[in-house]
């Protein structure tokens, strides 16, 4: 499965693609490739099938719920 993550501000953000890795490293999600546009507006990954939607929270919950991850708490 692939997922993009993507904004006009990443190329200004260091370490958006560290927590990114982390976020889904904390879950034990593999990433299977990455890549990124020259314009540093994206970043996609491929993950199993079976990761999408854990991966999908993982990195929802890094952006846009302060960083809040289940693996962290447990």
């Amino acid at each position: 499965a692939i997922i993009a993550v993507v904004g006009e501000n990443m190329r200004h953000t260091p370490g958006i693609a560290g927590k990114v890795f982390m976020a889904l490293g904390l879950r034990e999600i593999n990433i299977r490739a990455i890549a990124q546009g020259s314009s540093e507006l994206n970043i996609s990954l491929v993950v199993a099938k079976k990761d999408l939607s854990p991966a999908m929270n993982a990195i929802h919950a890094q952006f846009f719920e302060g960083g809040k991850n289940d693996a962290q708490t447990e």
